[in-house]
């Protein structure tokens, strides 16, 4: 199981640096990966199931998230796990190279 963490640091999609970071994303070859600090529109890989954390506790453009959780397979949020729900995202994975986790 690889798993891909990154904060990309407010990243919009229109900004250049976006294209850059998809370009990275892609050549990471992970089951799972935590964004923080991202924005809705990236996504990792276009096959990929996202969850995010809530609308952000500041001023943001729309999609922006604090976190984002994407995998192969359809998470299942947990929202009962999560402390600070502007800044915290949880899910289940239930078919991962591993089987069952939580993220």
């Amino acid at each position: 199981m690889r798993i891909a963490n990154w904060n990309l640091e407010r990243v919009l999609p229109r900004q250049r640096r976006a294209a850059d970071i998809r370009e990275s994303l892609e050549a990471v070859t992970a089951d799972l990966y935590v964004l923080t600090e991202t924005h809705e529109a990236l996504i990792p890989r276009p096959e990929f199931f996202g969850v995010f954390s809530g609308d952000p506790d500041r001023h943001s453009d729309a999609g922006e998230r604090w976190t984002a959780i994407w995998a192969a397979c359809p998470p299942q949020r947990l929202d009962a796990y999560v402390s600070d729900p502007a800044r915290c995202v949880a899910a289940r994975l239930a078919d991962t190279p591993i089987g069952e986790m939580v993220v």
